[in-house]
């Protein structure tokens, strides 16, 4: 999952339109940055500092417009055969992003495993 810092923002906010809210563009990529900051730390569950793939977060169009606490995000890295996916959380507007949950899911989005989180 080596992925330029660029390429994850942009990965995050990909399905914003016009009208999203600056406050969700914001922190859709501040959760983007969160998640890249524990790949390059060897702190995701499931990752390693030199894996590769392609990594998403979809949002709903309510994601786009409001932003209400807690706040999650998901995000799915994408690898040969099967998907990591991690669920971030910002308890409150000024406290930081903590991994809430680690999955790994196959082709057909079954889980195959679930991974404890610190």
């Amino acid at each position: 999952m080596k992925i330029p810092h660029h390429y994850i923002a942009l990965g995050a906010v990909a399905l914003f339109v016009g009208c999203a809210s600056h406050v969700a563009k914001t922190e859709a990529v501040s959760a983007g940055d969160y998640v890249l900051q524990l790949h390059q730390q060897g702190r995701l569950p499931g990752d390693t500092k030199d894996a590769h793939g392609k990594i998403t977060c979809y949002l709903t169009p309510s994601d786009l417009q409001e932003v209400s606490y807690p706040l999650s995000r998901t995000f799915r890295v994408v690898e040969t055969g099967a998907t990591n996916n991690y669920t971030v959380v910002r308890l409150a507007k000024d406290s930081s992003w903590q991994l809430q949950r680690a999955w790994q899911t196959d082709s057909e989005g079954h889980v195959i495993q679930e991974w404890p989180v610190k």
